[in-house]
């Protein structure tokens, strides 16, 4: 069992509480499932026949989903993609859309039932992107939060270099390096945020849970992400199934001509834009993203 997962999951009822949500004791617990070549951890919410299952964004973990999940989404399961959080690291760093997808596919389809609903954001977003037009018997629903295909680097702005420092003396340099790139986040959102996203070492330093190595010639994750980038846009016309692109109204990553040509590409795609929020909408915005979900899975 990964580390501290008790003070995991007391962190969750009191974050409950400061909200005045009624959570029951066993209503999250920590998971295992085998990703074939790697373990998927992740939270169940509310039991072991999830309806919906989250995928967060890149250097985040199931966290991010907490805040959304306590307003009652329902029953869900949010995992930790391979290489964050509490999951299992790759022999080497690629951890590209597409080879995640076939991980969580074989993770997803140890559950007892189909989920209704795969949710992913950004990072996340592309490989439930790939894992939905490759294995459409696992995806009856589709939500895409503040990301397509079209997206290229330098649109994140400073949060592309938030993670470059990769070593901290101690937490509070990692929580005075970090405000400076959320500086209206919440003292207390923040500090969650980072106890669930670094981890302390054995010197009293803390580092970047996820996986943090770079390809054998020297590139980032990240630049060999956006190399594969664009090939995505062929995902998205193999969609079968219904889905929602979600654009934060204050973030940059979706364009104008990102969002035409989803809804050009297929059919299926519908898109609907969050005000008053930035590319963290789980974060942001919480509510009004619980109800797009609670909408697809009325459908």
């Amino acid at each position: 069992m990964p580390e501290h997962t008790d003070d995991e999951i007391a962190s969750v009822h009191r974050h409950a509480a400061e909200l005045g949500v009624g959570l029951d004791p066993a209503a999250v617990r920590r998971v295992e499932l085998d990703g074939g070549d790697v373990r998927v951890s992740g939270l169940s919410w509310g039991g072991d026949d999830p309806k919906v299952i989250l995928l967060h964004g890149g250097g985040q973990n199931a966290h991010t989903w907490d805040r959304m999940l306590l307003t009652g989404t329902g029953p869900a399961l949010a995992l930790d993609l391979p290489g964050h959080g509490r999951s299992g690291w790759y022999p080497t760093p690629d951890y590209r859309p597409r080879r995640m997808a076939a991980s969580l596919a074989t993770a997803i389809g140890s559950l007892p039932a189909v989920p209704r609903v795969v949710v992913g954001m950004s990072l996340g977003g592309l490989a439930a992107l790939a894992l939905a037009a490759a294995h459409p018997d696992l995806a009856r629903g589709l939500v895409l939060v503040d990301i397509t295909p079209g997206n290229r680097p330098g649109r994140a702005g400073d949060l592309a270099t938030l993670a470059e420092t990769e070593v901290f003396a101690d937490f509070e340099a990692l929580l005075r390096h970090t405000r400076r790139y959320l500086p209206t986040a919440s003292d207390a959102s923040l500090e969650r945020s980072l106890r669930y996203n670094a981890v302390r070492r054995d010197d009293g330093s803390y580092a970047w849970r996820a996986d943090p190595r770079r390809w054998e010639d020297g590139r980032t994750q990240t630049e060999r992400l956006f190399d594969e980038m664009a090939s995505l846009w062929s995902e998205v016309a193999l969609l079968q199934c219904p889905t929602t692109l979600v654009v934060a109204g204050d973030s940059p990553i979706v364009t104008v001509e990102d969002r035409q040509r989803m809804l050009r590409s297929n059919r299926r795609v519908r898109s609907v834009e969050i005000p008053r929020c930035g590319h963290n909408v789980q974060s942001d915005r919480p509510e009004a993203l619980a109800a797009e979900v609670s909408c697809l899975l009325d459908t």
